[in-house]
């Protein structure tokens, strides 16, 4: 890999923070969903949501890590998107679901509403970022950049999603909503 920091991402060592298995029974997805993953970077996440869902769209702002994540040889159902979080280029209720994983602090927060727009109705949002509570900052932003869960199920709230499940964990927080009918 070309760039230090999507090396460090694209590292299993990240499942840490949040396993295959968390995120698959957070999202309990169907082989025919269409999920977003916003922040994809070198596509660790990515590459595991696409073994349970038709497609996949790997939205990041970085060309960087776009690359890294080819380098990777994804699988063929992972659509690279090159897009900021704020400027979804998918069309309103056409989502099963959306991650944020340790994305929400990098503008995911202020896109929620467009986000949770491209939702269908009752469509999952899963969001996990780095605690407000965590015991060291060694690992993500410094602590003025994150969010606690309350913060996290507020945005959610206002953006149009009713919550379904929040977690105050050692090192990430996760809170999950689904899009309100």
């Amino acid at each position: 890999m070309h760039d230090d920091a999507a090396e460090r991402l694209a590292a299993p060592g990240q499942f840490r923070y949040c396993s295959a298995e968390e995120l698959h029974s957070w999202l309990d997805p169907r082989p025919d969903w269409t999920v977003a993953d916003l922040g994809s970077g070198p596509g660790l996440y990515t590459d595991t949501i696409a073994q349970s869902v038709g497609r996949v769209l790997a939205i990041d702002r970085s060309a960087a890590m776009h690359a890294a994540h080819r380098e990777r040889d994804p699988p063929a159902t992972v659509h690279s998107v090159r897009a900021d979080h704020g400027t979804l280029p998918v069309a309103d209720g056409s989502l099963d679901a959306a991650v944020s994983l340790r994305t929400f602090h990098h503008g995911v927060r202020d896109a929620l509403p467009g986000i949770v727009a491209a939702l269908r109705p009752g469509g999952r949002l899963v969001v996990l970022d780095w605690s407000t509570s965590a015991p060291d900052f060694e690992a993500g932003p410094p602590e003025h950049e994150r969010y606690d869960v309350a913060g996290i199920a507020r945005a959610m709230i206002d953006a149009g999603c009713r919550i379904v499940r929040t977690e105050q964990r050692r090192e990430t927080d996760l809170v999950i909503g689904e899009r309100r009918v």
